[in-house]
């Protein structure tokens, strides 16, 4: 269940972890915040990768703080980071330490629609082609 990381939020989350329902703590925008979902037993933390951004926070900083937290401190809790404008604020998330992420599908489709994918699929239908011709991988026994 999605719970927003504020004061009402917390309380939620810790009946419902109570009740054995997963959590999400969504609307992350600080390490802070992060921690107190992880206390309230929260499974995943969202922090709002571009949102961040445009309020003058560092996404990459926040996300790295809450994934170093978890760790050292033992909680079970992910970072499934959220609110991207493009893969490049994707990949950042990552490298910062986002075990997981949610992408609008837009977003997502233009991040794999580069020319240098289009370029190597092609290239290795024209190896595919003129090692088995017409022949698919489930045709091959």
């Amino acid at each position: 269940m999605k719970i927003p990381a504020n004061e009402t939020g917390f309380k939620a989350m810790k009946s419902l972890k109570g009740q054995g329902v997963h959590v999400t703590a969504t609307a992350v925008y600080s390490a802070a915040q992060g921690l107190l979902a992880m206390e309230c037993g929260a499974d995943y933390l969202a922090p709002y990768f571009n949102r961040m951004e445009n309020l003058g926070t560092d996404p990459e900083e926040e996300i790295r703080l809450m994934a170093a937290m978890a760790k050292r401190d033992g909680y079970p809790t992910r970072v499934l980071a959220a609110s991207f404008k493009n893969m490049g604020q994707v990949n950042r998330a990552l490298r910062a330490g986002a075990e997981a992420v949610t992408i609008d599908p837009e977003v997502f489709a233009k991040g794999v629609a580069l020319a240098a994918v289009k370029e190597a699929v092609d290239t290795f239908d024209q190896d595919w082609n003129s090692n088995f011709g017409a022949i698919t991988i489930a045709d091959m026994k």
